[in-house]
């Protein structure tokens, strides 16, 4: 209902085509970007997920919507960054999170960085530029 909400707010009088809504988020955010991502209507998938220092959460959920975006035509794009010294969620969690996302035909970058529970440096940041700009350029 919330992704319906800021469609229609953002569309400024009709709702804003799914694939013109990028979500993100840093941590317990990056989780509820993913989760809500994957609560769209399989045919209504937004322009991609931005997952950054994130884990996975209710595993067989985020599976079997992601099968059904598959079924459905689709491959979710996702940016997963994570810091390799990160001391609140292990750095492994980025990997159980790239591993579950390709398994399950979403198109997954990975980039990871030296630092900690953080954004991470200026090659994460182009990164981010470079998906974001991927996945909104003429969609119009």
């Amino acid at each position: 209902k919330l992704c319906a909400e800021v469609r229609a707010f953002a569309g400024g009088g009709s709702a804003l085509p799914s694939r013109r809504l990028l979500l993100a988020g840093f941590s317990q955010g990056a989780m509820t970007a993913m989760d809500t991502a994957l609560h769209m209507p399989p045919t209504e998938p937004p322009a991609g997920v931005v997952f950054l220092s994130g884990a996975p959460i209710v595993v067989e959920q985020w599976s079997a919507r992601l099968q059904a975006l598959k079924q459905a035509g689709e491959a979710l794009p996702v940016l997963v960054t994570h810091g390799m010294a990160d001391g609140t969620l292990p750095f492994a969690c980025s990997g159980w999170v790239r591993d579950l996302l390709t398994a399950n035909g979403a198109d997954v970058k990975y980039v990871t960085h030296p630092g900690g529970h953080d954004l991470g440096g200026a090659s994460v940041v182009r990164s981010l530029v470079s998906f974001v700009a991927a996945r909104l350029a003429d969609r119009a």
